[in-house]
């Protein structure tokens, strides 16, 4: 079924921010083929456009949303970053950010506990998008600097979408 489907791609593409964000050491098991996993899910989208609309009208986008955000985060400046995973999880994101409905999904507040190395911020996901993405393109690595079109890009889709702003990513 789609939806399980779906559950299970969420759960998998979250596993690495609930593993380095839980309280109690070693109770989640890390998932270590993620490239793969957003490979997968790259392709599932790519061909199902049934799947990818079943996406779209989820509750649980931010989610997904959130996870591959933290993918990005982790894959540009984690302790092994790997290029790939950092263009895949772009390229996702950009994909994503061309429908409307993703975009206005991430204007929720961000509820959950933010333990990466961005500026305080008490904004919605998409505050948490902008400000990792600012932190790719000044902070990045040199082999990262073709994915700033990408990522400006990306800007230019939530732009049109996002209904307020924090100080912190303006």
């Amino acid at each position: 079924s789609v939806h399980f489907l779906y559950g299970n791609f969420c759960n998998l593409i979250l596993n690495m921010y609930k593993f380095n964000n839980s309280t109690l050491p070693n109770s989640i098991k890390e998932v270590p083929y993620y490239e793969e996993i957003l490979l997968l899910f790259w392709e599932v989208i790519k061909h199902n456009e049934a799947f990818f609309n079943y996406i779209l009208l989820t509750k649980k986008l931010t989610d997904l949303g959130l996870g591959l955000i933290y993918l990005l985060e982790h894959s540009a400046f984690g302790l092994n970053p790997k290029t790939n995973a950092s263009f895949l999880t772009s390229y996702l994101l950009f994909i994503l950010s061309g429908r409307p409905e993703f975009v206005k999904a991430l204007n929720t507040k961000c509820t959950d506990n933010i333990f990466w190395d961005l500026p305080v911020c008490n904004g919605s996901y998409n505050d948490i998008l902008i400000l990792q993405i600012f932190k790719l393109m000044t902070k990045g690595r040199p082999g990262l600097i073709n994915l700033h079109p990408t990522l400006k890009s990306l800007l230019l889709n939530l732009a049109g979408h996002i209904k307020s702003i924090s100080l912190p990513s303006s």
